[in-house]
């Protein structure tokens, strides 16, 4: 169990600086989709 929870807490405390980049950037890429499927459903309806 020692050795388990060194391996799970160690990259755990190494991830927290990339991941906040990575969740903006799918952020970003959510964001851009849901404007494109907005503008595409506003131009059918126009």
């Amino acid at each position: 169990m020692g050795l388990r929870a060194t391996v799970d807490v160690g990259p755990m405390k190494k991830t927290p600086s990339p991941l906040p980049s990575e969740h903006q950037l799918l952020r970003r890429r959510c964001h851009s989709l849901l404007s494109i499927l907005y503008l595409k459903l506003s131009h059918r309806w126009l």
